[in-house]
């Protein structure tokens, strides 16, 4: 799936603000953007570090701006400092929403 679809296919349920502005920055891929290509890896079978990173460059590709140096150790480096408490709370946004629409057989 397409970075971009899976942004606006999960988008208007997760409230990305939970990440943190302050504190470690990186560079080339800031934590939202990080969140984004983590889960296209998890939910794709097989999606290397490498894929997500081409990703990565596409999506700046297709912004039209230019391309900075990606690499894979970068994202890696990036997504191992995904803050654990903003996944969680993710986690619940999406568990909320969810329930709210699951029938209550499901439950």
């Amino acid at each position: 799936m397409p970075l971009s679809d899976l942004m606006v296919l999960f988008g208007k349920w997760i409230d990305l603000p939970v990440f943190p502005v302050a504190g470690r920055r990186w560079r080339v891929f800031p934590l939202a953007a990080t969140f984004w290509l983590f889960l296209s890896q998890v939910l794709t079978a097989g999606t290397s570090c490498s894929e997500s990173v081409r990703k990565m460059a596409a999506v700046i590709a297709a912004l039209g701006a230019a391309i900075p140096p990606l690499n894979m150790s970068a994202y890696c480096q990036a997504r191992k400092h995904l803050p654990l408490e903003c996944l969680l709370a993710i986690f619940a946004q999406t568990k909320v929403w969810l329930a709210g629409r699951a029938r209550r057989s499901w439950h």
